[in-house]
């Protein structure tokens, strides 16, 4: 997280270079301030925070992709060997939630439809990253 942060302050139009410990350092009182929090429930506001930010960021990528939309003819099937690696990656971290299976089928009322919903939620989470 640090050498991604550090990574989008030190471009070249900025000529700032930010350390990473320094960064660090930036980070760990709200770090700090979070694990203290002795009640799950006075980190909803930071969780709804997170949320409208991820959604943010999902709003972000989706303009800055149309454009490639727009001309399909532009775009190819399929991308370099050299990106290979980085699929299998977000694919990895597409299917990281598995261990929560477990407590969520546990949690079911009807344990027997634990399977469709499953298998549901993986043919939906499939396609995006095969396609």
């Amino acid at each position: 997280m640090l050498l991604d942060l550090q990574g989008r302050v030190d471009t070249e139009e900025t000529h700032h270079k930010v350390e990473s410990r320094l960064v660090f350092l930036g980070l760990l009182p709200a770090l700090v301030a979070m694990c203290s929090l002795k009640s799950l429930k006075k980190l909803t506001p930071l969780a709804v925070l997170g949320t409208a930010l991820v959604g943010a960021a999902v709003v972000a990528v989706v303009v800055n992709a149309a454009p490639a939309f727009r001309q399909p003819a532009a775009t190819r099937a399929a991308g370099p060997l050299a990106d290979l690696p980085i699929f299998f990656s977000m694919a990895v971290y597409c299917f990281e939630g598995i261990g929560l299976a477990l407590p969520i089928e546990n949690a079911m009322q009807s344990k027997a439809q634990f399977r469709a919903v499953w298998l549901g939620a993986m043919a939906g989470g499939t396609p995006p990253y095969v396609g």
